[in-house]
């Protein structure tokens, strides 16, 4: 099986360039933004490769910049079709243990040059076949040649080299080895860029799902001054890729996004219409009797009306065409009585329209999105995830505590009122809280925009108890005004809770009570 094996190698060398990912923007919303680039010689086209998950955003979001050549000629990507359905395309089969005569075979009439020690030999094939005999059971193989205008048996397997003369027949096995080889993972599939006019720089764009990246921060109190507030980003690869020194870019928001199928072939059904005159008509049987004028109108006119009734719209497209327009409407309009049947088509207007991606500043609003742009290149392999610091300034915050009766505890919650003056947006998540150099407990935190604030509670107060009662009295006022003919009645319930404060600690406390508004 040396030649076999020397033929399938040669066939499924494939000349093609890999583009490197360069960037990478991750969103709050499970998608992720992937610039890949990468210089593309004369001739050779560019390779992507992605999930079969991911094909729909692909084919949704994919943008190409060519920097030197023609231009980009086309984009071929795997089909969805299972492996058996796309090798139904192809004349032949190449199945498992196959051996060399059960491909020949395949291509009878086929001319065949064959390297042997004696030398070339060229011939079609007439057929290809094995014999095993004798008490040995030894494999014989057979290829029938007719060169020269006679037979001619040769042993393949004596032959260093076999081509096929047809170049449409070696092409067709390269293909056939090329969708073998992309099918190898069920779950990756091949998309190729091609382009010409000599060697060029490609930059692919697109987005994929990706899991969204995440915040914890750190506060920090010190003996004075302002806490410093950490900022750091959770970030995961599952792209299958590694990134290797790209511009890693974070995106607090959550814009609007969807899936729609696109990579999946899609089919309509489409209706059956059989024209009148394809239709075989049975043989008429004519009465003898002959009817009035008025009566043979009547039974048209009842024809006409009952094969618009019926559907039977082809008979008045006839009807119309033979007719001026003016003429074919009114005469329609009289028919239908009084109901045109046209649909007036406006003509829709079409605008070329191309996708582009913004160029995004670093630590910019975009309204509702906030861009976070590592500084420095970043490098994370596959299956790897990693953590980048993203934030880092002093932040104003006041030390106070609050009460929440509906907590079901007599203690306030030890807590601080953060200020965002850094200018940036701060992206919600988790915030570890130290104090005196040592843990003092954990909070979470909304988006906080800049300028805004935000209180935050990560530890219980034991030194401050709280207890809560309603006074006896709770009046019903009620007041009534009369002015003009016109009676106004208002009516309130008044009721007071007192809340008995106890602190046992030596320092004076600021205490922030929340009193839940009751419907109605």
């Amino acid at each position: 099986m040396r030649v076999l094996l020397g033929f399938f190698l040669a066939a499924a060398v494939l000349s093609a360039a890999d583009l490197d990912i360069t960037r990478v923007v991750l969103y709050k919303h499970g998608v992720g933004f992937f610039e890949r680039a990468g210089q593309v010689s004369d001739g050779d086209p560019a390779v992507l490769q992605f999930q079969a998950s991911e094909m729909d955003d692909v084919l949704k979001s994919l943008t190409i910049e060519q920097r030197g050549g023609d231009g980009v000629t086309g984009i071929r990507y795997d089909s969805s079709d299972p492996l058996a359905k796309r090798l139904e395309v192809f004349p032949f089969r190449i199945g498992e243990h196959v051996s060399l005569p059960d491909i020949l075979d395949q291509f009878k009439g086929a001319e065949i040059e064959l390297t042997m020690s004696s030398g070339g030999l060229t011939g079609r094939i007439v057929s290809a076949r094995r014999i095993v005999g004798g008490e040995d059971r030894i494999e014989i193989q057979q290829l029938v040649l007719l060169t020269g205008g006679s037979l001619r048996t040769v042993d393949p397997t004596a032959a260093s080299q076999i081509r096929f003369v047809d170049p449409k027949i070696q092409t067709q096995f390269w293909d056939y080895l090329d969708v073998l080889l992309r099918s190898r993972n069920t779950d990756r599939r091949t998309l190729t860029i091609e382009s010409q006019g000599g060697a060029s720089s490609v930059i692919a764009s697109y987005i994929t799902p990706t899991p969204i990246w995440k915040s914890s921060y750190r506060l920090v109190f010190g003996e004075d001054g302002d806490p410093l507030l950490e900022g750091w980003a959770i970030v995961d690869n599952t792209s299958g890729d590694d990134w290797e020194n790209v511009q890693l870019s974070l995106v607090s928001g959550l814009p609007v996004s969807f899936i729609t199928s696109l990579y999946a072939p899609r089919y309509l059904q489409r209706p059956v219409i059989q024209l009148a005159q394809d239709r075989a008509w049975r043989p008429t049987v004519h009465g003898g009797a002959i009817e009035s004028n008025e009566q043979e109108r009547a039974a048209v006119l009842a024809g006409v009306v009952g094969g618009i009734a019926n559907g039977r719209r082809d008979a008045m497209s006839k009807m119309s065409a033979a007719a001026p327009a003016a003429e074919s409407l009114a005469y329609r309009q009289r028919v239908a009585g009084g109901q045109g049947i046209m649909a007036d088509l406006d003509e829709v207007s079409r605008r070329e329209m191309s996708s582009t991606v913004a160029a995004i500043a670093v630590q910019a609003d975009l309204g509702d999105l906030f861009e976070y742009s590592i500084e420095n290149p970043v490098t994370i392999r596959k299956s790897e995830s990693a953590m980048l610091p993203f934030f880092r300034e002093r932040v104003p915050a006041r030390r106070l505590f609050i009460y929440d009766e509906s907590m079901g505890s007599q203690h306030p919650l030890t807590a601080a009122e953060i200020t965002n003056s850094s200018g940036a947006t701060l992206d919600g998540g988790a915030i570890t809280v130290y104090d005196a150099g040592a843990y003092a407990g954990e909070a979470l935190v909304e988006t906080i925009k800049a300028g805004d604030k935000r209180l935050i509670s990560y530890a219980v107060d034991l030194g401050t108890r709280i207890t809560t009662k309603f006074d006896s009295e709770s009046k019903l006022q009620q007041e009534i005004h009369f002015n003009r003919g016109i009676l106004t009645t208002k009516t309130a319930q008044r009721e007071t809770k007192t809340f008995t404060i106890r602190n046992v600690d030596p320092e004076a406390k600021r205490i922030i009570i929340e009193h839940p508004v009751r419907p109605g």
